[in-house]
């Protein structure tokens, strides 16, 4: 059975014409991008990203009406209130230099200089990926709530949760994926790969062998990780690697205080 890998949802904002076609053809050409929409006018642009699932915006610099960095410091504000707009990946297209240095600070995937040659767009392109790899998005549609696990003949599929994933766990070449302190799904992939599958904003890796699912995720004592229904086995934090999803979500979500449970009174009022 063919896996149909989901593409990245591409807008090219450029006044010129030529540019913009040239861009737009680039992007037509490349494996793993779908071209949403081509357009010489910047508020066309903006509105279309609102109202459309975008991944990456190839962005000119000069343009009447709102230019680039005009367009970029706007993006900035409504990121603020809209989270996947947020993680847009932009590459700024511009016949000259003098805008990189401020680009850069609107956190610009790339800075391509006109005339852009189609080696030096796929070097563009090859960042962008990396960019979203490195999110592990999901990029799925927002309603998507499940795997779709099936056999290697792809005759039997079971549907797997989003909700009922407590942890995964690296096996060699495969995944674990577990649903309870005894089930889990042996999936044929490694987990660096199955977690592209999985929304970022609910999973997180926190060692290099495993990652949890931050719905059930119940205590952290030193290094040692609890998950809500699995009493037998605490996972430790990795002490090395890049885990700042996880300690970003900790720190953003922390409040001081203190766990404390109240013993039953057992004793009867008397009438």
């Amino acid at each position: 059975m063919k896996i149909i890998t989901k593409k990245l949802k591409v807008l090219v904002i450029d006044d010129d014409p030529v540019a913009l076609k040239l861009i737009a053809n680039y992007v037509k050409a490349t494996d793993g991008l779908e071209l949403i929409c081509q357009t010489t006018n910047p508020r066309k642009g903006m509105d279309v990203l609102k109202k459309s699932e975008i991944h990456v915006i190839f962005l000119d610099m000069e343009m009447p009406g709102l230019n680039g960095m005009e367009f970029l410091a706007h993006l900035k504000i409504i990121a603020e209130d809209n989270p996947k707009i947020a993680d847009v990946a932009v590459v700024v297209c511009s016949a000259y230099d003098r805008f990189a240095v401020d680009s850069f600070h609107y956190d610009a995937a790339d800075y391509l200089v006109k005339p852009i040659f189609f080696e030096r767009y796929t070097t563009a392109v090859k960042k962008v990926k990396q960019r979203w790899h490195r999110l592990s998005l999901n990029m799925l549609s927002s309603d998507n709530d499940c795997l779709m696990v099936y056999t290697q003949q792809g005759r039997l599929f079971r549907k797997l949760r989003y909700d009922d994933i407590l942890y995964l766990e690296a096996k060699d070449e495969k995944t674990w994926i577990w649903i309870s302190q005894r089930e889990y799904y042996e999936i044929d992939d490694i987990l660096k790969h199955v977690l592209l599958l999985l929304p970022r904003a609910r999973f997180a890796r926190v060692h290099r062998s495993y990652a949890i699912s931050l719905a059930h995720f119940e205590f952290m004592k030193g290094n040692e990780i609890g998950i809500r229904g699995t009493s037998a086995k605490n996972i430790k934090m990795g002490r090395t690697g890049d885990y700042e999803l996880f300690k970003n979500w900790l720190s953003e979500n922390a409040v001081k205080g203190r766990y404390i449970a109240h013993a039953e009174d057992n004793k009867k009022l008397s009438n």
